[in-house]
């Protein structure tokens, strides 16, 4: 299930498109990069709504954004090139069902890295109903021609990082808020502002991959076979605050003992589930806080507390101050800079 407030979000960003339509928009500087032609043929569900704004960056590199309110996305690409692709979930859950057979959930926050032919046909559901996404694509013979300069100043080679990822499984990342508020400033700038932006974030997202593949996460050999699981669970954990889930319960339908959970759950999360879970809720709390008009009641039920008093305990223990003193400080700098 979906916060309303994230609902809400793509809903007003697909207000304008008609149940049935997937409106693909491309944006190219005059003079500038050109994006290919569209090899691919989408389709969603019939009541779906979906948009995908395509952007051109650099020759061999092109971004772009998709918003989608949906049960399900099928594409396929008619003539898929050698390229990278990077995809980043902002907001709801994507079930990538891949025509190879594979597998693949992405939840807020978390980032696959794949060659394009390996990506070729899928159909994607959305189990939340809606979704956000920011994907890149690089095609390393082209870029390698006129490589950007930040790129070219500190030595990435195109046709290495593709060999690199082309030689390994699709990689899956998890979920961490300095990725978030790594991609968050690609959301809500608009098109002709973030035509010129995407210029210098995406050699950043480039650079940044790169060096997250090249530190891998340290597990025990007979673990890893594990991380796909782990990783499901936590997809299923953080799209609905509301539960409260014991470790057996979370394993419970999955082949996996609590011991061997844990510890892979700290290897890819950073912390034990419990401390994890404690810290995602407080960063959902202030985000529900800042951007809804919600009750303090509301948002505490919404994060799975019994009552408003140990919500704001619990918040006040985090934070520093309460719930209703949190929202009510933001406000009031949010008039502030607004007279200003």
């Amino acid at each position: 299930m979906m916060h309303n407030h994230e609902d809400h979000i793509i809903a007003q960003i697909l207000s304008t498109v008609a149940p049935g339509d997937l409106v693909l928009t491309r944006y190219e500087q005059p003079q500038g990069p050109t994006l290919p032609k569209m090899v691919f043929a989408p389709a969603l569900s019939p009541e779906g709504r979906g948009r995908i704004d395509f952007y051109a960056v650099f020759p061999g590199v092109h971004a772009a954004l998709g918003w989608f309110k949906s049960d399900m996305l099928r594409y396929a690409l008619a003539e898929p090139e050698e390229a990278v692709e990077i995809f980043y979930c902002h907001r709801g859950m994507m079930r990538w069902r891949m025509d190879d057979g594979a597998e693949i959930v992405l939840g807020a926050g978390e980032m696959m890295v794949q060659t394009m032919r390996n990506g070729a046909a899928a159909t994607v559901l959305f189990p939340t109903g809606c979704a956000e996404l920011f994907a890149l694509s690089m095609a390393p013979k082209q870029i390698a021609q006129e490589m950007p300069d930040f790129l070219r100043k500190i030595g990435f080679s195109a046709e290495d990082f593709y060999d690199e990822v082309a030689a390994r499984p699709r990689l899956v990342m998890a979920a961490h808020s300095l990725r978030t508020s790594f991609f968050t400033p690609i959301f809500g700038t608009p098109p002709a502002q973030l035509q010129i932006y995407l210029e210098w974030k995406v050699q950043e997202i480039l650079w940044q991959t790169e060096r997250f593949m090249s530190a891998p996460i340290s597990l025990p050999a007979h673990y890893t076979h594990h991380v796909d699981i782990v990783r499901e669970i936590h997809s299923s954990l953080v799209s609905d605050w509301s539960r409260r889930l014991t470790i057996p319960q979370l394993i419970k339908d999955h082949p996996i003992d609590a011991t061997t959970f844990q510890d892979v759950f700290k290897a890819l999360y950073g912390a034990p589930v419990g401390s994890y879970m404690r810290r995602r809720r407080m960063e959902e709390a202030c985000l529900l806080l800042q951007t809804t008009d919600k009750t303090v009641e509301e948002v505490a039920g919404l994060l799975g507390y019994q009552s408003r008093s140990k919500f704001s305990q619990a918040f006040k223990a985090a934070i520093g101050e309460s719930p209703g003193d949190y929202r009510k400080r933001l406000h009031q700098g949010t008039r502030i800079l607004a007279e200003d």
